[in-house]
């Protein structure tokens, strides 16, 4: 399979997972997902408030080159939580990340993939004061707990990256 038709699978596997939830753990479900948009939101908030929006756009985003495997099923399950659609991928614009284009990245900050949340260049820790940095890495502590928190409900990894979690799903 092409990474498109990858991307198709796990979109699809994504949605039979949300579906086949029970519903003895869907509180559990529901709940797990909307802190993990909460924290991704509050890490964004965290690099808001030290100026990192000026930062990223006089870097013009070298982190985000080859940003592929990026997303998650978790990411995805998210998206679909808020019912939201999911974003369409340009898998054909290489090395810059498939999940954005011109103007920067396609996904709102809280529904971005982990890996690009946590991730802080040099510039951007340099920004940070010390309650700032204090309270990003238990942001992050706490976003990475209760992803394995959801792998252990789901009794799957759904923090491995989409296109190679998809290739595994029959």
């Amino acid at each position: 399979m092409n990474d498109h038709e990858l991307w198709q699978h796990g979109i699809e596997k994504c949605r039979e997972l949300r579906d086949s939830v029970e519903s003895s753990i869907k509180p559990e479900y529901a709940r797990l997902l909307e802190r993990i948009i909460c924290c991704k939101s509050e890490l964004m908030e965290g690099v808001r408030f030290s100026g990192g929006s000026a930062i990223c756009t006089e870097c013009g985003g070298e982190c985000c080159l080859h940003g592929k495997y990026h997303l998650t099923p978790a990411d995805i399950l998210a998206y679909l939580q808020r019912g939201e659609t999911t974003i369409y991928p340009n898998f054909s614009c290489r090395p810059h990340c498939p999940y954005s284009n011109s103007s920067g990245c396609l996904m709102s900050g809280e529904m971005r993939p982990v890996t690009c949340i946590i991730f802080n260049c040099n510039l951007l820790e340099r920004s940070f004061g010390d309650e700032t940095k204090r309270a990003m890495g238990q942001l992050e502590h706490e976003l990475r707990q209760t992803i394995s928190h959801l792998n252990k409900l789901l009794g799957m990894r759904i923090d491995r990256p989409l296109l190679l979690w998809s290739s595994e799903q029959k």
